[in-house]
């Protein structure tokens, strides 16, 4: 953007002194504008360095100006070293330095670009500077996307290709019709209509190509860490050997095939399980992942101790090739429960989502999650009695627990089936929720059970235990000050024999059922 402003600044009034001067004080009110993020803080000073060097008429060296800009921003605030924004700014600059004019390079020679004419020529010029802008933009920046954001963009040359030259024309004739709006405000507006256009368009087209299955691979999938050490230490071994083009087709295509076998293969894998339990690890908060077959479901999302929720749901689900949940199910309204809702619903689509009565007191909380859910398009239902939904190898029945004083205890409870196999989630439910629960209602054995309230002493009771005898337990906890899970669980667990895992000590846990 800084330099979208200063080219249109040269281009308007030639690269005169006075042009440039004007340059600097037009960067550093448009820095202000946007907050001075340490992104843009980067740019601006790299830009005015620039300048600088061209006004004193001394050779600009970018390296150089780039390290000077790190420092700079680094003695101000030391601890801008940490910003994710900082690191991918200054990673993608780097690439494109080192990086886009040798791979701009190659590419004019692969494709003969001086043997092409007419308007082939400028053509091929485009599609080598496009593509070298991002393999250089890319080239520092998608390991630290896997970091700090678990997933790479495949889309992202395509992405870049098709609205790059969108953000160009946006950016520069948003400035003018700014301008023409001071000048004369009827003239201001037509402009800007003329801008939303391309502005429109990239919007639809990120949508478009976001949407497409794999546009982006997730690192929960161990493969695909995998493959991105392969894929680096590839360019690492081609650049040391001085490989040529022809030499990097098979290592290239090996690279290719891994991935669409890794892609395709998670998405078959996740459909093949009759029934799959997976308990996010999202912290002090819940969120499980129910997949059958074909069909997909969410039990919850949501976190208290920072836990990313909705997304983390979202990663996992579209890591499989699924970016859709049939019902999303609530034990109850909590925000540990539910405030990741928002974040899924913005990456996956939800079909429908099956609730809990709305507890007396409460009203506010329910409405919220109804008016979330019903403006994404989601179809909301209550459950208030006893009912079971039907799946094709599986059922899933829900019990709402509203008969009790407690509020934790106001709970949806629902038991996953599929043959012999069955799974208990009982949200927050406490001692007395678990006696109506099991009292009156013919419950089976259970293999796996979704412990109550994060562990908590109230939860969980040897009655339950008894009764339903449960060979796996899961606890979804994370850091918190409430002694989740206690030692009081973990005891009767212990006492019943059953098997525990946590998620703040194993991170996401799944079982499978074949």
């Amino acid at each position: 953007h800084v330099a979208f402003l200063v080219t249109f600044i040269i281009l308007r009034f030639g690269r005169r002194p006075w042009a440039l001067c004007i340059s600097i004080p037009v960067i550093l009110l448009f820095m202000a504008m946007v907050g001075f993020s340490p992104s843009v803080t980067r740019a601006g000073i790299m830009q005015i360095i620039l300048l600088a060097a061209e006004l004193s008429r001394r050779e600009a060296d970018r390296i150089t100006t780039l390290s000077f800009a790190l420092l700079l921003l680094i003695i101000v605030n030391p601890f801008s070293a940490a910003s994710a924004s900082l690191q991918l700014s200054f990673a993608a600059v780097l690439g494109l330095i080192l990086i886009s004019q040798p791979v701009y390079d190659w590419l004019l020679k692969l494709f003969r670009a001086g043997k092409c004419g007419g308007l082939l020529k400028p053509l091929v010029y485009f599609l080598a500077s496009s593509i070298s802008a991002s393999v250089g933009a890319l080239a520092f920046t998608v390991p630290l996307s896997a970091l700090y954001f678990g997933y790479v963009s495949l889309a992202a040359p395509l992405s870049n290709l098709l609205i790059l030259p969108a953000a160009s024309l946006t950016f520069c004739g948003g400035l003018v019709s700014v301008l023409l709006g001071f000048i004369v405000l009827p003239l201001g507006k037509i402009a800007a209509l003329l801008i939303s256009l391309p502005a429109n368009y990239i919007v639809s087209a990120a949508g478009v190509i976001s949407s497409v299955p794999f546009a982006s691979i997730y690192m929960v999938n161990v493969f695909m860490l995998i493959w991105i050490v392969w894929l680096y230490a590839v360019v690492i071994a081609a650049v040391i050997l001085k490989a040529k083009p022809r030499q990097l087709i098979i290592p290239a295509s090996l690279l290719f095939v891994c991935l669409c076998g890794i892609a395709v293969g998670s998405s078959l894998s996740s459909r093949r399980e009759d029934m799959s339990f997976t308990a996010l690890d999202v912290g002090q908060g819940q969120s499980i992942v129910v997949t059958s077959k074909d069909a997909a479901f969410v039990v919850d999302c949501g976190s208290a101790s920072g836990g990313d929720a909705g997304n983390t749901a979202a990663d996992y689900l579209l890591s499989r090739g699924r970016d859709r949940v049939d019902i999303l199910f609530l034990t109850h309204y909590d925000t540990d429960h539910t405030n990741g809702l928002e974040d899924l619903i913005s990456r996956v689509d939800v079909y429908s989502a099956m609730l809990p009565p709305t507890v007396e007191g409460e009203e506010w909380k329910t409405q919220a999650v109804v008016d979330l859910l019903e403006e994404s398009g989601t179809k909301v239902s209550f459950v208030c009695e006893d009912t079971t939904v039907e799946l094709e190898n599986a059922g899933i029945g829900l019990f709402p627990i509203m008969d009790v004083d407690s509020y934790s205890d106001k709970c949806l409870c629902l038991l996953f089936s599929s043959g012999d196999w069955d799974a208990l989630i009982t949200g927050d439910l406490d001692y007395s929720g678990e006696h109506e629960l099991i009292d009156g209602r013919f419950l089976p054995d259970i293999e796996l059970l979704i412990a109550g309230h994060h562990g908590s002493r109230y939860s969980t009771s040897m009655e339950l235990l008894e009764r339903l005898r449960p060979e796996t337990a899961v606890i979804s906890v994370g850091y918190n000050t409430y002694g989740h899970p206690s030692e009081e669980t973990l005891r009767r667990l212990e006492l019943a024999g059953v098997t525990v895992y946590r998620t703040d000590l194993s991170g996401n846990i799944t079982i499978n059922v074949e």
